[in-house]
């Protein structure tokens, strides 16, 4: 991923599947960008909010007309999302996105393919943070805890019982603030707060580890 985030990667990303570029409704915090999808293909916004080559965060809220294929590269990355609505499949490797999930990517591996079905609304917020945040940040932050970051996330993937990320996302998404306060905020809710280890309660389909509490919860504050 090179410095700007969104230049590099969501501006062409989007463009090319009907969104167009526009100023941030009030629902959105104006410290980020915003595209609308055009009409003929669906409606809603996209919202972004990007830190160099360190993190963004992200607000999927829109629907499509007919049932939408994506198709795309994703670049080395950590993903974390909650799905809030949504009704699709990731293609390969084949698996359902249902809403109440927590989804995690690792990208820089394989392509990304899914299939969006029609007239339902996606709605997501996410989180996701680039190799220089994760292989120096954290390492110098924590040289005696850090191991295989990535793959402590990937095992938390589609967990429905995780009460600290879920508030997190809430909170992030819910933000209205702008300029260095927004700023401000973003960054800490990105930094590494290894005080978040409870063990969580409910019946999710999957729990979380030690492991997972750990450096998931580094996220959180």
């Amino acid at each position: 991923m090179k410095n700007d985030i969104l230049s590099e990667y969501y501006r062409p990303l989007l463009e090319r599947n009907n969104f167009l570029p526009i100023p941030c409704p009030e629902k959105f915090s104006p410290a980020g960008q915003c595209w609308k999808i055009e009409p003929e293909v669906g409606g809603g916004y996209y919202w972004v909010y990007g830190k160099q080559d360190l993190y963004d965060i992200k607000v999927h809220d829109f629907f499509f007309h007919e049932d939408f294929e994506l198709d795309m590269e994703i670049p080395e990355c950590i993903s974390i999302l909650r799905y809030d609505s949504i009704s699709g499949e990731e293609l390969s490797p084949y698996r359902r996105l249902s809403a109440g999930d927590i989804q995690t990517i690792v990208g820089g591996n394989y392509r990304y393919r899914a299939l969006i079905h029609k007239r339902i609304p996606v709605h997501s917020v996410g989180i996701e943070i680039l190799p220089a945040y994760y292989e120096d940040f954290l390492k110098k932050q924590y040289p005696d805890d850090y191991f295989n970051l990535p793959a402590a996330f990937q095992s938390v993937d589609q967990a429905t019982d995780f009460p600290a990320m879920s508030k997190l996302l809430f909170e992030v998404e819910n933000y209205r603030g702008s300029g260095m306060a927004a700023s401000l905020f973003f960054d800490a809710k990105e930094k590494t707060e290894s005080e978040t280890r409870k063990t969580p309660i409910g019946g999710g389909r999957r729990r979380l580890t030690e492991c997972d509490q750990l450096y998931c919860g580094s996220l959180c504050v």
